[in-house]
């Protein structure tokens, strides 16, 4: 077997079990929705994929058997002694491939509902998440070793039962580099974002306006804004979006610097399109 790290091989074998994934679950839920109805099975359905991967995976690699995408491309897998890795890796490797991004999802969801006033955060996590993934692709285009984080956590590596073409190693760092300067373009954003979302909501604060308080404008105070759910003008003075929702100005700015949607609808909303309301 060639110890050789089989990059190519390995993001093709990731792309056909994908895709034999997504026949499967394609065939479930034209079952399912035939068995109890799309309405009932809409309910059921953001879970299919989880199910469906981990039936997939469970017959093949927890079963001792090649993926069908690992048998198209003539990889196995194995640990860094070339040894077959245990049950117990594989099984906690295929768990969090297949339930992990929609638990977190799930729980992220259930935390923005109960904590409405936490979406800037969950924004900002579902971010870093992001670029924390995209970093690990980068080190994998380098390295050829872990292409998932749940195999990096288990230490399950790849060997290939033939030869590698020594030049696919030199196209996959040339890789590595426009993602590393992708990853490293997108990081510099985010923070250039974080930081004027800070520097203007400390200028706001710290502004004695008199316009910016409640009592000064006269807001009906039955109006809540969303996002920090005090009454609207709280915050900075009243402010509209261009979808028609209230808030306070320095909610909707930091909303609309951080994550870019109404907290109401998900509407895009630009910083600079946001309509302070002095007069009500």
């Amino acid at each position: 077997m060639n110890r050789r790290k089989p990059i190519g091989e390995i993001l093709r074998a990731s792309q056909k079990d994908e895709e034999y994934s997504d026949r499967l679950r394609s065939s479930v839920t034209y079952l399912g929705k035939d068995f109890f109805g799309a309405p009932a099975w809409l309910a059921k359905e953001r879970w299919v994929d989880s199910i469906v991967k981990f039936t997939y995976y469970s017959l093949t690699t927890l079963s001792d058997f090649q993926t069908l995408g690992e048998e198209y491309t003539g990889v196995i897998q194995c640990t860094n002694n070339i040894q077959l890795p245990s049950k117990l890796s594989r099984f906690f490797t295929i768990l969090l491939k297949s339930f992990g991004p929609n638990i977190f999802k799930f729980w992220l969801e259930k935390l923005q509902t109960a904590k409405p006033e936490t979406s800037g955060q969950v924004e900002t996590l579902k971010q870093a998440v992001t670029l924390l993934e995209n970093l690990h692709t980068c080190i994998f285009y380098f390295q050829g070793l872990y292409f998932e984080i749940t195999k990096r956590l288990t230490g399950i590596q790849y060997v290939k039962t033939s030869n590698i073409d020594p030049a696919n190693r030199k196209a996959f760092r040339v890789l590595g580099y426009i993602a590393s300067i992708n990853l490293v373009v997108n990081l510099a954003i985010h923070l250039y974002r974080f930081y004027l979302a800070r520097k203007t909501s400390q200028q706001l604060n710290e502004s004695d306006n008199p316009t910016l308080s409640v009592e000064k404008s006269g807001l009906n105070s039955s109006y809540t804004c969303a996002v920090c759910l005090e009454t609207v003008g709280t915050r900075g003075c009243a402010a509209a979006t261009f979808c028609g929702h209230l808030g306070c100005w320095t909610c909707l700015l930091e909303t609309a610097t951080i994550s870019g949607d109404c907290p109401l609808c998900r509407t895009r909303i630009i910083p600079n399109k946001i309509i302070p309301l002095q007069n009500l």
